[in-house]
Parts: structure tokens; C-alpha cells; sequence
């Protein structure tokens, strides 16, 4: 089958956890005989430009402007009637208004993989919800990207079809490391270190990480970029911490090393924005405990509390200091946790478990029109 994945942004332009899940499933779907094109939007491009990749074909829209994060794009939708004829199915990711208008130019079936509500944007919601009730009722089929999801979202509990679990899932083999890099981090950091990595967005708690950085002598490695970098790092100079090292944005390879020398991954969360966590899967692929807080998303689907780590409360810095001190000083019970966490990672976290499930439902839904 011909799929059209679309959504917003996308790799190798962009490097957020869902394009990397867009990714991870059109490798896996090629297995099974499916051809994939993406499409995304660009402000980097002036006019529509074609990318091959490894996985299938990657088409690039100018995005003219961005509302509430939402980007549009006049010439995709000009030209994305005649596109979708050209595939079986459409899959979208959710959220992304522009594509709820999109799909409203084609009859061709489509998946609507609903990544998140949305939190933010309670204003520009109420403008939005009769059309994203069309969108996602019109679906063939909706997926949810974890059953903590699926339960608590005020949205996927209102509609008619109960939506498919199927979880975001990266590649099930640890990849390679590289010795320099390992040699190099190993050098500059202690022995014992929480890592972050994240961007620096206004849900991923990193102001609650660095307060809780002044009531521990743990050392915490931050890693990633943003706006909001400026702010944090004021943060850390005026409380004079010295067991804070910001690392900035990290390259994979750099970020698979540092996953490989870390005490835990730590992902602070406040808000339900932070409805899933990749680097949450990263971390349990390694074989790491996790400290991660309770959302009600699919945070708390990948790490089981007192399992595969610990689960705190959001915006609680005194909790959070005391999880990274316990684990750095309970090293056989970190270990056992980081053991749970890579078999829960197999049983329910990989690529391959996410492709042999789309390719399941692309099938029911083309046997079925």
C-alpha cells in the first residue's frame, strides 16, 4: 500500500519525538511491502522540495505562517487534493489543526494518531472543536499512543469508535556507541549523574529540575535548547549551583553515550503537554531507571512506579531531589530498576511491535473500503 504520512515537521529538518516515531514507522512498515512519502512544511524553503530517504519519499511544503504553533501552507493546500489520490492511506498525527482542514479535501481513508490533547491553547480550542470533532470523527481509525491516554483524555473518551492502543516505539537494538564519546563525557562528568535531555519547552519542568538541584548534592546533566535557555541558565548562576552542567543540544551519538554513563534519565514534566516522553523509551532501551511524574500520560505507561523507577508528583522539587538522591545511593535497587525498565521496553516499547501493529490496521481498513 501507498502511505502519506502527514504532519507539521519532520526529519532530518526537524528532530522532535514524534518525527522520529514518523520515522521509526515508515522503516518498519517497508517491510511489509508499504511505500511511505511524508509530507511537513518549512519556513526554511521558499517553494516545494523532494527529499529520498532511506524509508520513502519526503515532500516539503513553505509554510507561510505559524498561529498557536499551528503552521500553514497554501501550497499544500493547493496541491494536497491531487496527492492523497495518489495514496491508499492517510496517516495524520494529532495535534495539528491544519490537517483537520486537509483532510476535509479528500475521500481517501485515514489513521489519525492522537499524540496529545491540547493543553495550551484553551482559547484558540473552543474555536477549533467543531472541527476537530469532524476530523477525528471522519477517521477510519484512531490510535492512541498509550492506554493512560486513552483513559484520561477528555477528548478520546467522547468518541463514538473506541481508539486502538498502539504505543510509540523506537528501534529494538541498542545502537552502537561511540568509544571516543563515551571516553570524552566520561572524562568531563562524575562518576554518578541524572541526565536530562529535552527541549527546553515550558512543560518539561526543568525549572522544578533546577531547584531541586539546590537540595541535592546529586550532579544533574542538562541537555537541550530553546527560548527558554537564557532563563534557566540565570536560574543556575543565581542559586550558584555547581552540580549543574548544561551540555546544550546534544547529537545522537553524543546522546546515546550519555545515556550509556547516567545514573538515570530524569523527564520533570508539570503539564499534560508532556504526553508521552521518547527520551523515556531511550532511557528503558539502555537499561536505565526512570524519574518521571504523573500526568496522567503515557509518562506513567512507559515507567511503572517503584518498577522501572520512580513517580513523583509534578512541580515538587523536594520530591524530586530525594528520588535522585535515593537512586544514587541505592545502586543495586537503581540496577534492579534498570533491568525492569529495558524488559519493559521489549515487551511493549519497540519499533518493530509499532510497525507489525500499523501494518495490521492498514490492512483492516483497506479490507474494508
Amino acid at each position: 500500500m501507498n502511505i502519506l504520512h502527514v504532519y507539521k515537521c519532520a526529519l532530518p529538518l526537524s528532530t522532535g519525538g514524534i518525527e522520529h516515531v514518523i520515522e521509526e514507522l515508515c522503516q518498519q512498515t517497508i517491510k511489509f511491502g508499504h511505500r511511505n512519502t511524508i509530507v511537513c512544511l518549512s519556513d526554511k524553503v521558499a517553494d516545494k522540495q523532494t527529499m529520498d530517504l532511506p524509508y520513502g519519499q519526503l515532500i516539503v511544503f513553505p509554510q507561510n505562517v505559524e498561529i498557536a504553533s499551528c503552521g500553514f501552507s497554501l501550497s499544500l493546500l493547493k496541491a494536497f487534493r491531487q496527492l492523497a489520490q495518489q495514496h491508499d492511506i492517510l496517516h495524520f498525527q494529532f495535534p495539528w489543526p491544519f490537517a483537520d482542514v486537509l483532510a476535509m479535501l479528500t475521500n481517501r481513508p485515514y489513521v489519525v494518531t492522537y499524540q496529545s490533547d491540547i493543553v495550551r491553547q484553551r482559547g484558540w480550542l473552543k474555536l477549533y472543536r467543531p472541527l476537530m470533532k469532524r476530523f477525528l470523527s471522519r477517521a477510519a481509525a484512531v490510535t492512541a499512543s498509550s492506554p493512560n491516554l486513552l483513559k484520561n483524555s477528555p477528548v478520546l473518551s467522547q468518541l463514538t469508535k473506541t481508539p486502538v492502543v498502539i504505543p510509540n516505539g523506537i528501534g529494538d537494538e541498542i545502537p552502537a556507541l561511540d568509544t571516543a564519546l563515551v571516553a570524552r563525557f566520561s572524562a568531563q562528568l562524575p562518576d554518578k549523574f541524572i541526565l536530562f535531555i529535552g527541549a527546553f519547552r515550558y512543560y518539561k519542568g526543568i525549572d522544578t529540575l533546577i531547584e531541586a538541584a539546590a537540595k541535592t548534592a546529586v550532579h544533574i546533566v542538562i541537555c537541550g535548547d530553546g527560548p527558554l535557555r537564557q532563563t534557566f541558565e540565570s536560574q543556575i548562576e543565581a542559586q550558584q549551583l555547581d552540580n549543574v552542567t548544561l551540555l546544550g543540544f546534544v547529537e545522537e551519538g553524543e546522546k546515546n553515550a550519555l545515556l550509556s554513563l547516567c545514573t538515570a534519565l530524569v523527564l520533570p514534566s508539570g503539564y499534560a503537554s508532556e504526553a508521552y516522553g521518547m527520551v523515556l523509551v531511550e532511557a528503558a532501551r539502555m537499561g536505565k531507571p526512570l524519574i518521571s511524574t504523573e500526568l496522567g500520560t503515557g509518562t506513567t505507561f512507559i515507567n511503572q512506579a517503584d518498577k522501572t523507577g520512580l513517580v513523583l508528583p509534578p512541580g515538587d522539587a523536594e520530591k524530586l531531589a530525594s528520588a535522585m538522591t535515593w537512586l544514587s545511593e541505592h545502586p543495586e535497587q537503581a540496577t534492579e530498576m534498570g533491568q525492569a525498565s529495558r524488559q519493559r521496553f521489549a515487551d511493549h516499547l519497540t519499533a518493530s511491535r509499532m510497525g507489525v501493529a500499523y501494518d495490521g490496521l492498514y490492512r483492516s481498513i483497506m479490507a474494508a473500503v
